[in-house]
């Protein structure tokens, strides 16, 4: 405590004793900036709240600042000023301190994964990196034994089992997890493909502001044709992901080009139509 706190602690017999009786750890002077900085940090964290990690940074702040101070600086109505979206039951945040520190430790681990629709198999990976997207979190990793391209992505709530490998961890020099994720919209790679480039039309003045303020992709480039006009323009992966995409904006996004592209998209839209036809 010595080493942390400004306090001078004496032994009498087998008890510790303040050597000034005034001195007290609920005294700490912290800043309220420091308070403000905290509280977020306990917030943010309390996503994970339930799991093994959660349980470890909330005994280090503990230790750290003790629980008197924590109690007083992670108030029970801090959820009135930041809502977070809750982990749900199938987002594998619970294999995240494992595959984390694998990571770190640079060791390979065996998973039992369940891929979509396939029954449960067992694979030696060698993980690289984690991501979260839409509240789902996934590994990025070497599979071991490979005859294919071995970096792929697995989805966490689809692991049932995590175990310590003997194998020897599998070091790519050349991964780069920034490179990887660079054309992808949301988690979604081709291995051996470009990407492709997007060209569309965006309609309505409030659809403009929309995209121009929350960029959909860091590639993303706008043109302003009129107030009611513009031509969004990104880079990434043809991919289920973009076809969501751009789905979700069928009102007011027209795909130019790549025709592949927009053909596609005229497809999906034809099913819909039939759909709400029926």
């Amino acid at each position: 405590m010595m080493e942390i706190f400004p306090v001078n602690i004496v032994k009498s017999g087998n008890k510790f004793f303040y050597e000034d009786s005034d001195d007290s750890i609920d005294q700490i002077n912290i800043h309220a900036e420091d308070r403000t900085a905290i509280n977020l940090a306990l917030d943010v964290f309390a996503r994970f709240k339930g799991t093994p990690l959660y349980e470890k940074f909330s005994d280090v702040i503990t230790r750290v600042i003790t629980s008197s101070l924590l109690r007083r600086v992670n108030t029970n109505d801090s959820n009135k000023y930041i809502h977070l979206a809750e982990t749900h039951a199938h987002s594998g945040v619970e294999w995240i301190e494992q595959i984390y520190q694998s990571i770190v430790d640079k060791k390979a681990i065996i998973i039992k994964y369940k891929s979509f629709g396939d029954k449960s198999s067992v694979k030696v990976v060698s993980p690289y990196l984690l991501k979260e997207y839409r509240n789902n979190w996934y590994m990025i990793a070497s599979l071991h034994d490979s005859k294919d391209e071995n970096v792929l992505i697995y989805k966490l709530g689809r692991i049932s089992e995590i175990q310590a490998a003997n194998e020897k961890y599998m070091e790519d020099p050349t991964f780069d997890g920034n490179k990887y994720l660079k054309y992808t919209l949301g988690v979604f790679h081709k291995h051996g493909e470009e990407p492709i480039d997007v060209k569309c039309r965006i309609r309505g003045k409030h659809m403009i502001r929309l995209f121009s303020e929350d960029k959909i992709h860091p590639t993303q480039r706008i043109e302003n044709i009129s107030e009611e006009e513009c031509l969004l323009s990104f880079t990434v992966f043809d991919s289920p992901e973009l076809e969501t995409f751009i789905m979700g904006y069928a009102h007011c996004l027209e795909v130019i080009s790549p025709l592949p592209l927009r053909n596609k998209i005229i497809e999906l839209l034809d099913t819909s139509f039939k759909n709400y036809k029926k």
